[in-house]
């Protein structure tokens, strides 16, 4: 997630710097995002089709993960990754039903930011809608720019596969904003 938003947010010079192109730390990667744009993290979407449209709502699901819950999450993880020698991984319980419990409730908290979510563009210059699934089965990428007088500009990217290789293809509309 951490590496997808900085390359989504390859427009902040703080994401172009040296020391951002060489960390892998995740925690820090957005900590260096938030600082340079706080709403640099995704936020859960609902797409809902309307009589004149969309209407778009985001942080509308309330199991989706947050930014505070990624940090966790991430730690989490980092304290099960680095949690010893193959002998005092040995020596430990075997995994439980809590355990797959508990990684179950966050994979769907991951899956329920992830399916559809919008992250802002810094500096007010427009937002990603992006869907994993969309009514055609494949992911996509909205880009909202130039809102003016009612309108946006969207440029959708359909991601297609074919025989084994990925492609784009981009269509532009103009629609009302909802």
């Amino acid at each position: 997630m951490a590496l997808g938003c900085l390359q989504l947010h390859g427009d902040l010079p703080a994401a172009r710097s040296s020391a951002a192109k060489k960390e892998w730390n995740a925690e820090r990667i957005m900590k260096l995002l938030q600082r340079n744009h706080p709403h640099s993290f995704p936020q859960s979407l609902t797409r809902t089709k309307t009589a004149d449209g969309w209407h778009l709502e985001a942080n509308s699901k309330p199991n989706a993960l947050t930014f505070t819950e990624f940090k966790a999450l991430y730690s989490k993880c980092g304290e099960i990754l680095h949690r010893g020698t193959i002998s005092t991984i040995e020596a430990e319980e075997p995994i439980a039903k809590p355990d797959y419990d508990e990684v179950i409730h966050w994979s769907q908290k991951v899956v329920d930011l992830l399916n559809e979510h919008v992250v802002a563009r810094a500096n007010g210059k427009g937002l990603y809608h992006i869907s994993l699934k969309t009514e055609s089965g494949v992911p996509a990428c909205s880009v909202f720019s130039g809102f003016s007088g009612g309108t946006v500009n969207v440029a959708t990217y359909n991601l297609e596969v074919c025989e084994g290789a990925v492609e784009n293809h981009a269509r532009v509309e103009d629609d009302a904003a909802a």
